[in-house]
């Protein structure tokens, strides 16, 4: 796979590190015999993280990107082994110098993306 991900239908550089983890999300109560009632409110909600070594120019891009509230992610999913479409919001950015020379700097640019 050649793509792995795309905001807002625009393509992004291919990753240095990309992994995703599916999570249930669960309430848990306990009742008034004591004992605990667990309900699955969500299958599968979906956190991406990824690590990109980029040019200035993309380092500011993500960093435009980690103030939206919602983005039109396009992401490859190994489940169905191809490119599947959801909302999300970028948490936990991070941005650092890599490396500076005289022909220009490179960014190691950090995120999660979480499902909306």
């Amino acid at each position: 796979m050649d793509k792995y991900l795309k905001f807002n239908s625009q393509e992004l550089p291919r990753p240095t590190s990309y992994e995703i983890q599916y999570e249930k999300i669960i309430v848990s109560k306990e009742t008034e015999a004591g004992t605990e009632h667990r309900d699955i409110i969500r299958e599968s909600k979906i956190f991406i993280d990824v690590s990109f070594l980029t040019t200035k120019v993309w380092g500011k891009k993500f960093s435009n990107y980690n103030g939206e509230e919602k983005i039109n992610v396009e992401y490859f999913d190994p489940r169905e082994l191809e490119l599947t479409s959801s909302f999300m919001y970028i948490d936990g950015f991070k941005i650092k110098l890599f490396r500076h020379s005289v022909s220009g700097s490179l960014w190691e640019v950090n995120f999660t993306l979480v499902e909306i």
